[in-house]
């Protein structure tokens, strides 16, 4: 298995966020795609945890992450690449307790949209350039047409028929009457 190093800061602030802050999680996990949004398998594999936890307990996992990593690592029968997301685990534990007490969510979310817009627009040139070469322009037509941004940030739009969190939050406010 090959390796390469790239700057992964950003997309390690995201995954923390996504960890530690409900908010962000929540904001993420209803546009999560099944494959992931990250750049890297690992954060994917993490982040999916992530939005798992969030479905079924609406929270982050917190310092549950252990727990599920071990879960996964339990019923994965390739050591290396167990160990190898333990490792990614503990390179973000130090992270937990600097960015838990310091986190904007709204930056994050603003962050973790611009990022995962630009995941999705390498992954579609990648796609595209891939049915140009094998002739299916009509495919990569469609690629171009389907393709839609993901909006996360503050003043983000909100799918009301999508956006669980967002109901949640509509109808815990109490406002004033105006009569």
């Amino acid at each position: 298995m090959k390796v390469r190093k790239q700057d992964s800061s950003q997309e390690r602030r995201i995954l923390t966020g996504m960890i530690v802050d409900r908010t962000i999680l929540a904001r993420i996990s209803s546009k999560w795609d099944k494959g992931g949004l990250f750049r890297t398998k690992w954060c994917n594999l993490v982040g999916g945890w992530c939005v798992k936890f969030f479905n079924k307990y609406d929270k982050a996992p917190g310092r549950g992450i252990g727990s599920l990593f071990e879960l996964w690592a339990a019923s994965h029968s390739d050591s290396e690449s167990s160990e190898m997301v333990g490792q990614f685990l503990a390179s973000l534990s130090g992270e937990f307790k600097h960015l838990a007490a310091e986190m904007n969510a709204d930056h994050i979310c603003d962050m973790a949209g611009e990022y995962f817009n630009q995941v999705r627009l390498e992954n579609l040139a990648a796609e595209i350039q891939q049915d140009i070469e094998a002739g299916e322009k009509d495919r990569a037509s469609t690629r171009v047409t389907k393709f839609s941004r993901i909006e996360l940030g503050a003043g983000a739009g909100v799918d009301i028929l999508q956006d669980a969190e967002a109901i949640r939050t509509a109808f815990e406010s109490k406002s004033e009457p105006i009569i």
